[in-house]
């Protein structure tokens, strides 16, 4: 007996759940990268890598596993954003 597919149509966002990781990834992210920084607010290497590694894992590698289907055009074009913005904060070297 197979399981039937989650109706898509009762959740207004499908990709919930691989955001969600995201977010965590990211935030633990930050709070390594705060923790090994020393002198400067942050360590910039650990957080460039580990933020790179959380859109990897949470918004490619198990985007499809865990949510319930694609996401609207709004809503991918408001991940796109965010990511843009995310990567204009991100410590770019110097003081």
């Amino acid at each position: 007996m197979h399981a039937q597919p989650p109706d898509t149509s009762r959740y207004p966002y499908p990709t919930a759940r691989s955001g969600g990781l995201f977010l965590m990834l990211a935030g633990l992210t930050t709070v390594v990268a705060t923790l090994l920084g020393g002198a400067a607010p942050l360590q910039p290497i650990v957080f460039s890598i580990g933020f790179a590694l959380s859109i990897v894992i949470g918004l490619v590698l198990l985007r499809r596993r865990l949510s319930y289907g694609e996401q609207p055009r709004t809503q991918r074009r408001a991940v796109v954003a965010a990511l843009f913005l995310e990567g204009g904060m991100t410590p770019h070297g110097g003081e």
